[in-house]
């Protein structure tokens, strides 16, 4: 029998509130022969950092401080030099584990990927990166019991135990996807990178900036023509002005932040685009029957295209981020699109409850065709899908049946990463969110295991009422023919 307590972090509010839960078997006692860390409530381990530990390096020591210590009731020390006699010694960061790099690059060259070893001669946390290093650490714990369900200290659930014991291990570890985030989670809040969300963030794609800006007062023309009169909504993508201003932008905002790889183009959210002849004949002819109109990604495609070609060599590596998104989310038929565009598909006229693999929901297997579709036209592929109701954000609603579908599906067709919207209404979306980014880290999990493991964890010796309720909101929405966003 194992005790638990939602972590008390200095993240917690001041009133800190501490919830025993009664568990069995999330921290197993290893046999004599394993590694360990404490005896007794003691500590017989200590931290080792470089003397110019980076920041990201620096926190994983304090993770492990604060979560070890609550765990145990004993703190560990940490030094920059070696560690006592007798001590086993908990390395973090590559420059004291000269060997990391090379036996993590013979697997993978991601940023996130991390060597976590555990030997008589001590335990090593090394990453590619410093935030690798960290990523170690957050295993580490895991392997201890450790678990991050959703922000704060209601979802933080840490055993206690006197002694603590590893058995030896050694694991190369890598994201199934290099770009991992949840739009409306904060990346401030300690949870993002406990379940490792990171990588590049897709960047906003609704608007096509012009320099000087255009004003529709003074130059309509620069604007769509709809139905036979110009609107502010959309621009005239077949205006040499447009295209001229737009190259302008794009080149100011790189000089501006040189270190972005890319900038968000793409119309304004909604329709009203050009009636133009000249922009009418940008299109390709197809008809996008999810969204009941004339696609619009081919001339969309083609403007890229000559944004990009305009573009100072200096920029000859930078990309354009676009939404593949309600009427421009089909690939393009008619124009072959730059390798330097990057489409986030955002399927919002398909069915946002289902998954693509579900047979009561024939509509969102287009969403295969889709992504398999655009992997053809490009070579980079991001999502940004949905994993909330939009029409009632805070009901009992689930997707859990949707992820664990989609996911390991789209590694398969070749998404590079996510960017999904999401709502942070975590008394509904709590069991949704974790699965989703835990998949995102590793499409192997087996989310039957990943679920049981939540339900005991979470909620203690309510596991059983808890977890029948969750599952059958979940099976609801799988089964149920009902269907939002959809034609």
């Amino acid at each position: 029998m194992t005790l638990h307590k939602i972590d008390t972090d200095r993240h917690a509010p001041a009133a800190k509130h501490i919830l025993f839960l009664v568990l069995t078997g999330l921290l197993l006692v290893a046999p004599a022969s394993g590694l360990d860390l404490f005896r007794d409530g003691k500590a017989a381990s200590v931290i080792l950092l470089p003397p110019d530990a980076h920041a990201d390096e620096q926190l994983a020591a304090r993770e492990l401080t604060e979560h070890l210590q609550q765990m145990t009731g004993a703190a560990l020390s940490t030094t920059s030099g070696p560690a006592p006699a007798g001590t086993i010694p908990i390395r973090i960061g590559a420059t004291l584990v000269p060997e990391a790099s090379a036996r993590i690059l013979a697997s993978s060259d991601d940023p996130a990927a991390y060597l976590l070893d555990i030997t008589a001669d001590g335990i090593s946390l090394a990453g590619l990166t410093p935030e690798g290093t960290l990523f170690a650490a957050y295993a580490l714990l895991e392997r201890l019991g450790v678990r991050w369900y959703m922000p704060g200290v209601l979802g933080t659930v840490i055993p206690l135990h006197h002694d603590v014991t590893l058995q030896p291990a050694s694991d190369v570890v890598s994201p199934s996807f290099a770009h991992r985030h949840l739009q409306a989670v904060s990346r401030d809040l300690p949870w993002y990178r406990r379940m490792r969300l990171g990588g590049d963030y897709f960047p906003g794609a609704h608007g096509i900036p012009l320099l000087p800006p255009a004003d529709f007062t003074t130059e309509p023309e620069l604007f769509a023509l709809v139905d036979g009169e110009r609107s502010a909504r959309q621009l005239c993508l077949s205006h040499p002005e447009v295209l001229r201003r737009a190259i302008a932008a794009v080149e100011v905002y790189f000089t501006e932040h040189p270190e972005a790889p890319w900038i968000g183009l793409g119309p304004n959210d909604g329709r009203g685009f050009c009636d133009e002849d000249k922009c009418r004949a940008l299109d390709g002819g197809q008809w996008d029957p999810f969204a009941a109109a004339e696609s619009m990604t081919d001339r969309h495609i083609w403007f890229f295209n000559q944004v990009l070609a305009g573009l100072d060599e200096h920029f000859a590596d930078r990309r354009i981020a676009f939404y593949a998104y309600a009427t421009y989310k089909l690939p393009p038929v008619r124009w072959t699109p730059d390798p330097r565009i990057v489409p986030a598909l955002a399927p919002i006229t398909l069915c946002r409850i289902h998954g693509m693999n579900n047979p009561v929901c024939p509509e969102r297997s287009f969403y295969r065709e889709l992504m398999q579709g655009w992997g053809k036209a490009v070579p980079e592929v991001f999502e940004r899908g949905y994993y909330f109701n939009l029409a009632d954000p805070a009901l009992p609603f689930s997707k859990v049946h949707a992820v664990r579908d989609e996911i390991p599906a789209a590694l398969a067709l070749g998404v590079a990463g996510w960017r999904v919207e999401c709502m942070t209404s975590w008394a509904v979306d709590t069991p949704t969110l974790y699965v989703a980014a835990q998949l995102m880290w590793d499409t192997s999990i087996d989310v039957d295991e990943l679920l049981a493991e939540f339900h005991t964890g979470f909620f203690g010796p309510a596991a059983p009422a808890m977890g029948a309720y969750l599952d059958d909101v979940d099976d609801a929405f799988a089964r149920g023919d009902c269907h939002t966003g959809g034609s």
